[in-house]
């Protein structure tokens, strides 16, 4: 019932990054790549912010690993503080800054990104 227009290629390679991302860092998000977050603004989120993100392009997998850590990894506290809404309709348009350098620059955050909080 949703109305995504992109890329098959672009389709393909956003559900292999995400899947990688969800099973090495253990996030319980189908789509951590999403561009809406929210936060309700307490001292926890917070603190989530208190230093930058080390990557340009998935910052917010960062804040969610961030998130995860502060909860000592609990999953059900984590499922039970994060909800997605899926959007209804979605359009790629044209003129992506995204380059496929900037794929593997992604993956290789994910990484560090993996050491850092040993998720």
């Amino acid at each position: 019932g949703r109305q995504v227009e992109r890329k098959t290629a672009r389709h393909y390679l956003g559900r292999l990054f995400a899947t990688t991302v969800s099973i090495t860092l253990a996030i319980p998000i189908y789509d951590i790549l999403c561009g809406a977050k929210l936060f309700r603004s307490t001292p926890e989120i917070r603190g989530l912010f208190s230093e930058p993100a080390g990557s340009r392009w998935v910052f917010d997998v960062e804040l969610v690993a961030r998130f995860m850590q502060a909860r000592s990894g609990a999953m059900d506290s984590v499922r039970h503080a994060i909800y997605e809404v899926p959007l209804q309709c979605w359009r790629e348009m044209a003129g992506s800054k995204l380059k496929p350098y900037d794929f593997l620059r992604a993956f290789a955050d994910v990484a560090r990104i993996y050491r850092k909080y040993r998720l």
